[in-house]
């Protein structure tokens, strides 16, 4: 009953008082106002949960607190509504789930470690003297990425693919990464974005296609090198660099990669190995109600409880219950985000 809930909390203030411990009034809020509470129900009956009896769950104001807990006495009733409650907010620091800036994790030596593997990998292909396409883009690139504090994302990924190829998985890659040559050089993608051309695997000589009359260089017809007669590899798919940082450089990369369904784990530890557990951590979803599940949701509440409203109530309703919360999950691992 209402008076032995009274005498509960009554109990409370007095161990409150008794023990010196600051006793705060809250209440469980679902919905803002009064009025919401028929989105709450619409909802609940949409789950089958509903049992007729909506509880008045609003967000009240500090007068209807002061109200509900006048039963404490006046100056009672303020130090639990408005006294304690300020008192414990004033010792919560003010924190933001997101930093206004970018925030790249910490590998030490990154910026280096990325252009040494990256020239060391180009050298190996290219040859010592590097044609003026490798060497221009690569170093633009590099400058690119280095700059706005972007390599350890890339020696991120890079670490993550080398760790699976040595145990014996393929890695894809996917997306607009197989535009950048440095993750080319770093083995993060096999896609070669630069013009099409002609590499040979025993002297590393050249030959670029510049004249775009191919757009691929796996369209290109087969030919012996020029310089030891050894055959060709054709490589290279005119991809420009700015498909995925932007025109200025600066967007934060988003390299996806998918890892084999037996390695996926391994790659989850090795990321927590690389950072530490207590900086590593699973990525989830949060699942709202959807515009058009939310509209089935206030058509079949209208069905079931005898309602009637008109075309533009339910819009109405339907955008109130539309967005809310439904549930929570993992992030499919089909790939990793680095």
């Amino acid at each position: 009953t209402w008076d032995d809930l009274k005498e509960m909390n009554r109990r409370i203030v007095r161990l409150g008082e008794k023990y010196n411990k600051p006793v705060c009034a809250t209440c469980d809020v679902h919905f803002l106002d009064p009025e919401d509470d028929i989105y709450r129900t619409i909802l609940l009956a949409g789950k089958k949960m509903d049992d007729g009896k909506q509880p008045p769950l609003y967000f009240r104001t500090t007068e209807e607190m002061l109200s509900e807990f006048s039963y404490l006495g006046e100056e009672k009733a303020e130090e639990v509504v408005i006294t304690n409650t300020n008192l414990i907010a004033d010792q919560i620091e003010k924190i933001s789930p997101v930093f206004p800036d970018k925030c790249p994790p910490v590998i030490e030596n990154s910026d280096q470690e990325l252009r040494d593997i990256c020239y060391n990998k180009a050298h190996s292909m290219y040859g010592e003297n590097l044609p003026v396409q490798v060497s221009e883009r690569l170093e633009r690139e590099l400058n690119s990425i280095i700059s706005n504090g972007f390599a350890v994302m890339y020696i991120i990924a890079q670490k993550l693919v080398w760790k699976s190829n040595e145990d014996g998985y393929l890695v894809g890659s996917r997306g607009s990464v197989g535009s950048s040559f440095v993750a080319t050089m770093s083995g993060i993608t096999e896609v070669n974005p630069l013009p099409p051309h002609y590499l040979c695997p025993n002297c590393h000589h050249s030959e670029f296609i510049t004249d775009g009359s191919y757009g691929s260089g796996f369209d290109l017809p087969d030919k012996e090198c020029s310089e030891c007669g050894t055959e060709y590899k054709k490589d290279g798919q005119d991809i420009p660099f700015e498909t995925f940082l932007g025109f200025d450089g600066d967007k934060v990369p988003d390299i996806d990669l998918n890892f084999s369904g037996d390695d996926q784990p391994s790659a989850h530890l090795d990321v927590r190995d690389i950072f530490g557990e207590q900086y590593a951590f699973r990525a989830g979803t949060v699942g709202t109600v959807a515009d058009r599940t939310a509209y089935g949701f206030v058509k079949g509440y209208e069905r079931d409880y005898n309602k009637f409203y008109r075309d533009a109530e339910v819009d109405r309703l339907a955008m109130g219950a539309a967005g809310v919360k439904r549930n929570t999950g993992p992030v499919s691992y089909t790939h990793l985000r680095a």
